[in-house]
């Protein structure tokens, strides 16, 4: 191992004697400071000259006499040097007298305590010091336990906390202002956020038993508003409604109602959301709102597209430029429907007036108030229809048709068609086909080309009669149901005017003279008026 040098004073009869013991392998030679601060501070006589020339030269096979005096028997020596900071001690200890004792493990941590070192020891060296007496030799005696420091408080949040209107740049280099992207969407049960609480860590303890506080950290909580549920340790928060989340100052807040305080133009884009829309302004051309719940419009709709999955509501109507698509699970309330593609209701449909639209209701359409006014386009009710005046006097068409659910009448009307256009298909194959039976008995020679042409047409031909045959059964099913159903009515308490055609179920009745208050009812397999 390896050892610094060190020394020994001997008292002897006739004086004083310095002893050294020479290092060992890659110890530290002897520090004639170390030697002078042992001598001064145990009062021991010296020449310096002599000392000096001694320890210069090395040769330590002889002891140096320092006095003609017999000294005063001392202990193993320690000193110790502390950190003006009190984070730490090292000791050097020097080796007693001839006649003196070493120190003990419990002497040095009494000499320690002494000089008020009372936290901090590290055994394992003393010890270590102990059973080997290092002398001259520093040694980390002591030192301060750190404090452990802790962390911040921190949330992490789950929803796009800034969501701001930014058009979608498309692949052929336009810009696209209808999916802006400013709404974070949220589910119910959905979690919106996560606190990670603030760790304070431990404080630490210098050599002199001071406490060394930790580190200052800053304490988080989760706030937020209503709709909002947090887990019992209040480190999570999730939504208690399907809706959006915003982020204010800090505090989280979930609405159910996305409220547009403009109109939907450029600047919002459409709207896609999950739960109810109110909109302070107008549904410009062009765009689209699409909410899981209620749809509410305080502005005008032009050629727009509404999708509800409740009610739609517009408290001043729709301009549609025949344009305008409006859809609802639950009923649609409009102050007008006018020029409309199409407006469709699961519910009711009640409005002032419905002019050159098409409009469809499961339940009933009422059409009623200053003006109560149908003229044009096409109205469809499972039930009734209710309204003022039908028509206009410049005879304009006007279809009035109630008694089977829209849906089905638009399915029976689509296999209409496709019958019929597929009917036509199958006969032109058959030309097709008898002229190349022809053929093949004249012993024409086909190419590839054509045969391909003529087993596709095979192809075709078999699923279009098989398409033929299928909707045929779901026709004559549609048809029972129509002359199974109760049968709806259509009031008119003011003019119908001639024009107008009245079908309920599968009775037809067209208006060729201006009537008043008058009940259509299907009487049989013919539409009777009856005065109201």
């Amino acid at each position: 191992m390896d050892r610094n040098a060190y020394f020994i004073v001997n008292n002897e009869y006739n004086g004083t004697y310095l002893k050294v013991v020479d290092a060992i392998n890659r110890g530290a030679p002897l520090n004639i400071e170390d030697v002078m601060y042992y001598l001064d501070t145990k009062h021991i006589e010296y020449d310096v000259q002599r000392l000096n020339s001694y320890i210069f030269e090395g040769n330590y096979n002889m002891q140096l006499k320092l006095n003609n005096k017999r000294g005063l028997r001392q202990n193993e020596h320690l000193k110790l040097e502390i950190d003006r900071y009190g984070m730490r001690v090292v000791g050097k200890f020097f080796a007693p007298t001839n006649d003196g004792s070493e120190m003990t493990l419990e002497d040095i941590i009494e000499e320690m305590k002494r000089n008020n070192i009372v936290s901090g020891y590290i055994l394992k060296n003393i010890q270590i010091h102990v059973k080997a007496r290092l002398y001259c030799t520093d040694i980390l005696i002591a030192k301060a336990i750190k404090p452990i420091h802790g962390h911040d408080a921190s949330i992490e949040y789950f929803f796009d906390t800034q969501a701001v209107a930014k058009p979608k740049l498309n692949e052929d280099g336009t810009v696209d202002f209808h999916q802006l992207g400013n709404i974070s969407h949220v589910a119910k049960g959905e979690r919106l956020a996560h606190l990670t609480p603030v760790d304070f860590g431990k404080p630490g303890k210098d050599v002199f038993g001071r406490v060394i506080p930790a580190k200052k950290v800053a304490r988080k909580v989760l706030k937020h508003g209503r709709n909002i549920t947090l887990s019992e340790d209040k480190l999570d928060m999730y939504s208690d409604v399907s809706g959006h989340a915003t982020l204010i100052e800090g505090t989280v807040y979930v609405s159910d109602v996305y409220e547009v305080p403009n109109n939907i133009d450029a600047s919002t884009g459409d709207i896609n959301y999950n739960g109810n829309v109110t909109i302070k302004g107008n549904v410009n051309t062009g765009y689209a709102v699409r909410a899981t719940g209620d749809v509410v419009v305080e502005g005008i709709v032009e050629g727009a597209t509404i999708v509800a999955g409740g009610d739609i509501t517009l408290r001043r109507g729709v301009q549609g430029m025949f344009r305008a698509k409006l859809t609802a699970k639950g009923d649609i309330v409009s102050r007008f429907i006018e020029n409309c593609e199409l407006v469709k209701a699961d519910g009711t449909i009640s409005t002032d007036a419905i002019m050159h639209s098409e409009v469809c209701a499961r339940g009933e359409v009422i059409v009623k108030g200053k003006r109560g006014l149908i003229s044009g386009g096409k109205v469809i009710s499972s039930t009734s229809i209710f309204a003022k005046t039908v028509g206009s006097a410049m005879d304009t068409p006007t279809l009035l048709e109630v008694g089977i659910d829209p849906d089905r009448m638009e399915r029976y009307r689509y296999l209409e068609q496709e019958i019929e256009d597929r009917s036509k298909d199958v006969d032109e194959f058959m030309k097709l086909f008898e002229s190349f039976q022809r053929k093949v008995k004249a012993g024409v020679k086909m190419d590839n080309d054509k045969l391909k042409k003529i087993q596709d047409a095979k192809i075709i031909y078999a699923e279009n009669n098989a398409f033929i045959k299928d909707a045929k059964q779901e026709l004559e099913k549609i048809l029972a149901e129509i002359d199974s159903a109760k049968s709806g009515q259509i009031a008119i308490t003011g003019v119908t005017h001639s024009g107008v055609t009245v079908v309920i179920s599968r009775a037809k009745l067209r208006v060729n003279d201006d009537i008043s208050y008058t009940k259509f009812v299907k009487d049989g397999v013919d539409i009777r008026m009856m005065p109201i």
